[in-house]
This record gives C-alpha cells, structure tokens and sequence, in this order.
C-alpha cells in the first residue's frame, strides 16, 4: 500500500517481484507496458521527490520469509520504489529534476501476500488443465506483456501444500562421540525469528557473544550445513563450520563445530509462548578421558561467564535490531 501524491493525467504502476530464495531483492525490471502507458498520458515531465516508509507495516528494510529475511539493495523498499518510478519516468521521458511538480509517497504497507505458486507457459500445457488437481486449486490465466509480444501463461497458488505435509521429525544429533559440559537457557520477549537473526546471523555475532570480535568469511548471513567462517576471537582465530540445521514452526537449531572436532555449540531456539522464545546454548567437547577433565579445570569457570554473559547481551541486541517477524509465515 502506497500513499502518494496525485498528479493528473500521470499513471503511476511500479511493481516488483521478490523470490523467497534470495537474500537480496531482485532489481527492479524496467515495464514496457508501463512505459507505454505513461508516454500515452500526455501528462508533462516531473521530478521525483523523496520517498519514505511509516509504520511497523512498511517493513521498509526487510522482509521476513521462513527463517530467512530479504533485504533491497538500497537498504530501503521506499527507496527501491522511488528508483523504480524514476526509471519508469526516465524512459518515458517524463522525468525533468527541475519541474516543480513533485511525485512523493509514502510507504504504509509491504508484504507477499502469495509464496508458493506454479507458473507455466503455454506451449507447454496447451492450454489444457493438468490433471491430477485438487479442489482447492484454482486454474489462472494470464500474459506477460515484453518487447518481443505477448508471453501467455497459466498458474495456480500451492500455499494449501504446506498445510498438508507432515512436520518433519526433529533432527538426530550426533552426539554418541560428544559429552555435554555446559548449558544455558534464557527467555526473551520477541518471537522466535527474530531471536533466531539476533541469535544466527554471523553479521550480530560480535555484539552479543563474548570473546568473539569479528566474523569473516561469510557466505550466507543464516546458517547452513557446512558452511564455514572465521572466527576472530580475544584469544586468536577459529575456523568453525555449521554442522547441523533444523526448522520448524516452533523450534530452530543448528551446531557449530570447529575443524577439528573438538568441541561443538549447541543452538536451540523454541517458542515460549505469550510473544517470547527461548534459547538455549549448549557446549560439548569430544568423549574421552583428557578432554572433559582439561576442560573442567581450565576453561569451564571463564565459559559459563561468558555464556551468561553472552545471553544477556543478546537481550540488548534485540532491542536494536528490527523485527524480522511477518505474519502468515511460519
């Protein structure tokens, strides 16, 4: 939903298409209809003026989508409209930075109303209905319009499927060679994907682990299985690797191991109900007779320390990050 300014004889039609697998925004495609549109309006040149964002609805830095978040390259939506109208303008030769009629918005609402659907051209299904559909699916027809004529096409929404598969089992960790040294849990007031970005994104990380300066190497900002990272560290440098990873409606973790498999940090996220959720933090070191005990003698008194810490300032984290909460995802 977008507030704007009215300028008579100009259509405005910006529109965007995010993908739920990516981490940034796609940039936005230059519209040959909606060129044509605005050339046709005989409406005279304008500037474009600022665009900004009001209210929590705006979501005007991310957007939230299963666990991950999606982010536009301009690190605003309002501004990523305010490009996409410039550009439109620009082709339409109706963009002048010196006209003193202004086209301004303000962004109220952003969201994905539809997430999983099925896309099919034409020439591949012949305009016939596949079989096999259930009474839910709804048979749609369309056509993307480009440069080149008219793409025809057929679709239908699949969100009903999510809503029919079985929940996965929660994960079988390998623990057999591992034994449990330390463990800490705390509750915060915030849902439980917010405290998984706070919590999981190696870019937070220095601000609410104890002992941990910097992460480099990051090849994605969430974890994944055998993803690597630097850790820089008060006492040095540690290669950790992701080693596990499990999400569910009501419960995320995921382990991070060091190369040589020595020690392993466990990360269970739950809902606690009443808008909070839970983490809980996990050590375990490798199952023999020297480990254990070095540990206990050496590093277990610094390391809960530094966990209790750790939990605590990751409750001043989520009071400086926004929420990456989106209703309607799970």
């Amino acid at each position: 939903m977008v507030r704007q300014t009215v300028v008579p004889g100009l259509i405005v039609v910006a529109t965007f298409v995010l993908g739920a697998c990516a981490s940034t925004a796609p940039n936005y495609a230059l519209s040959i209809p909606h060129v044509e549109k605005l050339k046709d309006s005989g409406a005279s040149p304008v500037s474009v003026d600022q665009f900004s964002a009001q209210g929590k609805d705006a979501n005007d830095a991310s957007i939230s989508i299963r666990g991950g978040h999606m982010v536009p390259a301009q690190g605003s939506y309002a501004k990523y409209l305010q490009d996409a109208l410039s550009q439109e303008l620009a082709e339409a030769n109706l963009l002048d930075p010196k006209s003193k009629v202004k086209v301004s918005a303000t962004l109220l609402k952003n969201d994905i109303e539809q997430h999983e659907y099925w896309l099919v051209t034409n020439s591949l299904v012949q305009d016939k209905e596949p079989a096999g559909f259930t009474q839910w699916m709804k048979w749609g027809s369309s056509a993307k319009q480009t440069e080149n004529g008219a793409i025809p096409f057929h679709y239908t929404q699949l969100s009903q499927l999510k809503n029919e598969l079985p929940p996965p089992p929660h994960p079988q960790l390998t623990l057999s060679k591992k034994v449990k040294m330390l463990t800490f849990s705390r509750e915060y007031k915030t849902d439980i994907i917010t405290l998984f970005h706070a919590a999981g994104d190696f870019n937070y990380r220095a601000r609410w682990q104890e002992g941990v300066k910097k992460v480099e190497e990051i090849f994605h900002f969430l974890p994944r299985v055998g993803m690597r990272s630097k850790f820089l560290l008060d006492s040095g440098e540690t290669l950790l690797y992701t080693s596990s990873y499990a999400y569910h409606q009501d419960r995320i973790e995921f382990s991070e191991t060091d190369e040589g498999k020595n020690r392993s940090t466990y990360f269970v996220i739950e809902k606690a109900g009443d808008g909070r959720s839970r983490l809980t933090l996990s050590l375990y070191v490798k199952k023999n007779i020297i480990a254990p005990l070095l540990f206990n003698l050496t590093k277990k008194k610094k390391m809960e320390i530094d966990y209790q810490k750790s939990l605590l300032n990751l409750e001043t984290l989520l009071e400086e990050i926004p929420s990456f909460f989106y209703p309607g995802i799970s």
